[in-house]
């Protein structure tokens, strides 16, 4: 049973992340397509770094740390700590959706930056998720941050290409 979720976790990784390549796409050509964005590149990547600020300081305590203690704490066995709400499931969540969000806006500004590691930490998010659903679910002693193990390498596989 926990093999074929392991393959599910693979499939919806590899669905996501075609899905982040398609909007990436999609951004890059909307960017390239008005020369107010084109040409204004300190502008732009000021009005990002406003919004990631603003939507990071409301995703909670957990989404304020850095990648690298985030990725610590979804691969651990533990509860992750600190959180927004008192349920793990919201928790991870909000924490999907907003690093999926600003890792899209992120990965089209004209500036350097590296997309591997926002690519596994959000991997590593949805399979714990995957993981703690599963272990609500079937009530069973399935260890999340597995998931979290297997969610990194799909989501990374999926977007990288």
């Amino acid at each position: 049973v926990e093999l074929l979720s392991f393959v599910g976790m693979g499939v919806l990784c590899g669905l996501l992340g075609a899905f982040f390549v398609y909007t990436y796409e999609k951004l890059v050509r909307f960017r390239l397509k008005y020369p107010v964005l084109r040409q204004s590149r300190i502008g732009l990547v000021t009005v990002v770094a406003v919004f990631t600020s603003f939507a990071i300081y409301l995703s909670g305590p957990f989404g304020r740390l850095p990648l690298s203690k985030e990725m610590t704490k979804l691969l651990n066995k533990d509860a992750l700590q600190p959180n927004l709400f008192q349920n793990e499931i919201y928790n991870l969540l909000v924490f999907i959706a907003v690093k999926f969000v600003l890792t899209i806006f992120n990965v089209i500004l004209p500036i350097p930056g590296g997309a591997i590691t926002p690519f596994l930490v959000l991997g590593a998010g949805l399979g714990r998720l995957f993981g703690e659903l599963f272990n609500i679910d079937f009530n069973t002693a399935v260890i999340p941050s597995g998931y979290a193990v297997i969610g990194a390498a799909g989501l990374c596989s999926g977007t990288i290409r």
